[in-house]
Parts: C-alpha cells; structure tokens; sequence
C-alpha cells in the first residue's frame, strides 16, 4: 500500500479512473480491529467458535472491508483531498482469514463543478478472485471550488455553464449517454437543465466530459441495485425528467431461432428498465412534475422487422409501456412520451455501408435520413411547457415515410 497519500485534483480527476492495491490480513488484524470498534463477535475473533458455526471458519468483518475501502478514497483516488459524504456497500461472499486481498477502485462519477463524486471499490479474495464486497463511496473534494468555465460541446456549439434557477432545480437523466443519439441529448439539454448522464461500457468523450453542467455516472442496468446508485448520486434531488435512449444492439434473426437470453434482454431495456426509470422518477417527483421520453424505433410497433424481430418487440414493448404509463404518472404531473425515429446512420447504424445507407434515403419522401439533433430538439420540445399537454404519444420521426 501507498505510504503517502495521492492528490487527485478536480482537473486530473474523471470517470474510469482506477487504482489497485493488495492488502494481507492475518488474525493479529482481526484482533486489533476488534478491540477498536468493539466489535468482538465469536465468528470473527474465536476460531474455535466459527468453526462450530454453518461458515466452518473465521470471517473478516464487513467494516474491515469498508475499511479498506476508505484506505483507497483517502490514499488513492481522490487521495488526500477526499471527504466521505456517503457509502453503500453489498458483501457478496464471506472473506475467510488469513488471506490476502485485492482491493480495486474505479471512479464511477465526477462533477467538476460540484467537486463530487462517486468511487466503486470491489474486493477479491486474490487466489480465487472472488468478489467479497461492493462498496460505493461518494465523496467531495474539501477545498474551494473553482469559478464556472464556458466550455465547448463541439467546434460549432457552445455549451455555457447555466447559473438560472431552472437549470439548479432541475435534473433530468439520460440513459445511454455516451451513444450518438443519447449524446447529442446530453449536449443539448444542457444548456437548460443538470444532466446527470447514465453510461455503461461507453463513457462521454473528454471534450463533452468537461461540460460543467453535465455529470457522467456508470450504471449496468443488468446488475442489481442500480436504482439505489442514481439515488446517492442525485442526493436526494428532484428528478424533472428522464430519457431512455440506452439499447444492447439491434441482434438479426427471427423469434423462432434467436436465442432467448437475447429476446429477454431486449424486453427488459424496452419494457422492465423504462418502468424502473418511471418508477423512479415517480418516487423523486419535482414540485413541477416533468416529462419522461422513451426513444424507440420505427421498427417497434409502427412498423416491425422480421429480421430484427426482438428488437422490434422490446422497442414496441417500450412504446406500449409509455401509453400504460402515461395516467399513472400524471398523478404528479409528469408526462411521458416516446420518439420513433427511422434510421438514423449513429450508435448500432454506425457501420452500415454506402449501399445501406443510399438505400434509406431512397426510401424517405424528404429525401435524406433522420438526424441526431432532430432527435435531441424533439426531446427538449416535449420537456418543455409548449407540450405540456402531450402525453401517452408514440411520435414517429419518419421523413414521411409510410
């Protein structure tokens, strides 16, 4: 371990940035660790006594574990400017001693205006890699923050960090935030309100990443507790609005053949992941209520694919949720929407070839293909008070196309 500690400051600091140290615990830990906190259950200081027990051994304390935990926020990342705010922990499997561990940081979240954050730290037992514990930390640097920067989402659009009230009070969440369609969402609504955006294997490129009203949080929406991650890192804020634009892919074949570990995770992005985001939202209401938008697909239930069957019926699923949704959640006010768009040549359609491409457009009566930000601005227009009628609508994004 670290003999001094690292000073991460709010520049050097961002999302994916990791560490790792190795740490032995020997029953002379135990003991001493015990006789501080009090902590002197048998099944951790009588050997004897646990192996009597349903465990056959002695285990190390959980506490232990958050322990080292906070040896990483304070040593490592972010080091010695780091304060903990909050923690949120899950022991996976016992931690049997004497044994040597694996301890792994990685920052899930940073908001450079706020000098707050997030740090995941998992711990192995090292012969066997055997996560122990999950332990989330967020944490806020204990020094004056900086002054506000204009900062650039690209060479044409500048994004300038917003002061007004509206953009204070309200949060809105973005799903898939690091794709091409969730992106240029991300870059546009923050001009107007915090955006809190939700990736997964992807991360916000580093010039978006520096968008002072934009915060990026890591989220796996096929693990548990990722509800409860959004809820540390929103700290009990209001939640205005919500876009799901996350997706696994667009997978080929028909129902009959595509194997059903893919059909159910389509469903569960289209149907189980878009009511856990309204659930949500519904349980962190604004005063104002808001607007949840879901982003489907043509192919959905306008117009469904054979070939991408179970894309087809998890963005038709989506679509359908929305309808179902909309009079539960205008019980406080907030109204929920979908976007259809045709093909739109971003995220899976990134790689399709000219011939595809030229094929579309042909099809299209306005004779050229759908755009990110008509998808971004048709977002920010259902957010708005100028749809503050509109909801339970599929809006198809079409071009006029049949």
């Amino acid at each position: 371990m670290y003999t001094e500690a690292n000073d991460f400051t709010e520049n050097e600091l961002r999302t994916g940035l990791s560490a790792q140290f190795e740490r032995q615990i020997v029953q002379n830990d135990i003991q001493e660790f015990a006789r501080v906190s009090g902590d002197k259950n048998p099944l951790h200081i009588d050997t004897n006594y646990a192996k009597t027990s349903n465990y056959k051994g002695s285990l190390v304390h959980g506490a232990f574990q958050i322990g080292l935990a906070s040896s990483m926020l304070g040593m490592q990342l972010p080091g010695r400017r780091a304060l903990l705010t909050s923690m949120n922990c899950r022991f996976e499997s016992p931690l049997y001693y004497p044994c040597t561990v694996l301890v792994q940081g990685v920052i899930v979240s940073w908001n450079r205006e706020n000098r707050s954050g997030q740090l995941k730290v998992v711990i192995l037992e090292k012969s066997t890699l055997i996560p122990t514990a999950d332990i989330f930390l967020g944490f806020t640097l204990h020094e004056r923050k900086r002054e506000q920067k204009v900062e650039r989402c690209s060479s044409s659009s500048p994004i300038v960090s917003v002061e007004t009230t509206e953009a204070e009070e309200k949060l809105v969440l973005i799903s898939g935030a690091s794709g091409g369609i969730g992106k240029e969402i991300a870059c546009l609504l923050a001009k107007k309100y915090r955006v809190l955006g939700l990736v997964n294997k992807g991360s916000l490129n580093e010039e978006v990443s520096k968008i002072e009203n934009l915060q990026e949080l890591q989220i796996d929406f096929n693990q548990p507790g990722w509800e409860e991650r959004i809820g540390m890192a929103i700290k009990g804020n209001s939640i205005y609005g919500v876009v799901h634009c996350a997706w696994p892919g667009a997978p080929r074949g028909g129902l009959l053949k595509i194997p059903w570990n893919v059909i159910k995770l389509q469903i569960s992005f289209g149907i189980f992941v878009t009511i856990r985001l309204a659930r949500l939202q519904f349980a962190n209401a604004h005063p104002d209520g808001g607007c949840f938008v879901g982003v489907g697909s043509v192919f959905g239930a306008i117009n469904p694919n054979m070939h991408l069957a179970a894309y087809s019926l998890g963005k038709s699923g989506l679509e359908n949720a929305v309808k179902l949704l909309a009079p539960e959640m205008a019980l406080k006010k907030i109204r929920i929407n979908a976007i259809s768009p045709s093909f739109v040549s971003v995220g899976m359609n990134k790689q399709a070839n000219k011939r595809q491409i030229r094929m579309e457009i042909a099809s299209v009566p306005l004779g050229r293909l759908c755009l990110p930000f008509e998808i971004a601005e048709m977002v920010e227009f259902l957010l708005s008070q100028k749809a503050s009628f509109i909801s339970g609508q599929n809006i198809a994004l079409t071009g006029g196309k049949l």
